[in-house]
């Protein structure tokens, strides 16, 4: 995962870092058949501490996720069960989603 703030500041977790960098495991995102997904964070002691849900849908090259009537949408790649996410967000909650999100998921 790597987040491009806006002023020129990279957050960069690598593979094999996650659990060291964001002090949480790595997040488990379900996609359903019926367009809808949920995603689960757990912390080091693989208590739940965080859920997510909503619905998604691909159009062209792009996906796009709404969760709690906030639509997201990121360019998307799969290829060999890696997903690959890239869109802007509002990662400092500052109400703009100017913050450049590059992520992988792989398929369990």
């Amino acid at each position: 995962m790597k987040i491009t703030f806006s002023n020129d500041s990279i957050y960069d977790v690598p593979e094999g870092k996650w659990e060291q960098i964001l002090k949480i495991k790595p997040i488990k995102t379900t996609y359903n058949i019926d367009k809808t997904y949920h995603s689960e964070y757990r912390d080091l002691d693989n208590k739940v501490v965080h859920t997510s849900a909503g619905r998604w849908e691909i159009k062209g090259d792009s996906i796009f996720l709404t969760s709690d009537n906030i639509t997201t949408s990121y360019y998307f790649k799969y290829k060999n069960k890696t997903a690959e996410f890239t869109g802007m967000l509002d990662w400092n909650q500052d109400g703009k989603p100017h913050e450049l999100y590059y992520g992988k998921q792989k398929k369990e």
